[in-house]
């Protein structure tokens, strides 16, 4: 009976312990009850005086965006305008982060969050090269819309409110601009598709204002096109009270996209198939 009576006491300080090294290492999140309340991660942060956005993905190029006259520049990819609604969007939830008890503070454990020095993706964002906010972003958390983090200098791993993965950590490809046109719907005065003019200009309105590109086509940049598919060339002119925009459709590429360029931009860009098809059937009607 003493025997066991010790085995009883014995398993009760070890789970004692357990339970005091998880406390101290966890936080009460480890087991899975509520979180009693949540803080901003950067309680001073202000989105409006970040002018520069540098962002580290293991593995691929470093990324530098800046604010020039109020718009935001992809700096290391010739300058190109960036998606301005994706770094406005991307720095309301900076400045919203909310972030629960401390998940661990134990460095060994990085790696299982993906904060390590050779898995963690690193953000940094400063106003004149002062920084405002410096982070590391690790793997999703337990709900679509959470992901761990950490701060620079400090091996504390937090549960936050925002997949910042999901907004941010893309190629620069991906963080340009790819509006080709956009245009207010009232000045335009005439539309011509395939040579054939269009009388319900709220329809093809609805269609292709604005018109978004998949993707681009740089200078230099090899050229794949799609020879299982005919793809007869059309142009589509937009009369507006000012000038004449002219988008020309060409061939297709390997991944069912059309080339376009416009009389707007040297640029060529690449649109979903979907989009041009549904304007041709315009001219078709």
């Amino acid at each position: 009976m003493k025997t066991a009576v010790k085995y009883n006491i014995y398993l009760f300080i070890t789970a004692l312990v357990l339970v005091i090294f998880l406390l101290a290492d966890y936080g009460f999140s480890v087991f899975g009850g509520k979180i009693s309340s949540q803080q901003n991660l950067f309680p001073t942060f202000a989105k409006d005086t970040v002018n520069k956005i540098v962002i580290y993905i293991p593995g691929k190029d470093l990324i530098e965006i800046d604010k020039n006259n109020n718009q935001w520049v992809l700096k290391n990819l010739n300058n190109y305008l960036a998606d301005q609604d994706l770094m406005n969007n991307f720095l309301t939830s900076v400045q919203e982060l909310k972030s629960s008890e401390v998940v661990s503070k134990n460095a060994n454990n990085l790696k299982t969050y993906g904060l390590d020095d050779i898995n963690a993706a690193h953000l940094k964002l400063s106003k004149n090269d002062s920084p405002l906010a410096d982070i590391y972003i690790g793997k999703p958390g337990p709900s679509y819309n959470s992901q761990f983090v950490k701060l620079s200098g400090d091996n504390k791993v937090f549960l936050v409110n925002e997949n910042l993965g999901n907004k941010l950590l893309k190629t620069a490809d991906d963080l340009r601009d790819k509006t080709i046109i956009k245009i207010d719907p009232s000045l335009i005065k005439s539309l011509t598709i395939a040579g054939q003019q269009i009388t319900d200009l709220t329809a093809a309105n609805n269609k292709f204002n604005p018109l978004n590109a998949n993707g681009f086509i740089d200078a230099g940049e090899k050229v794949e096109e799609d020879t299982t598919k005919e793809a007869e060339p059309f142009a589509i002119n937009i009369v507006t009270t000012n000038k004449t925009i002219t988008i020309n459709v060409g061939k297709m590429d390997k991944n069912g996209n059309y080339f376009v360029t416009t009389s707007e931009s040297n640029q060529m860009f690449t649109v979903n198939s979907y989009i041009i098809d549904e304007l041709k059937k315009l001219s078709e009607n």
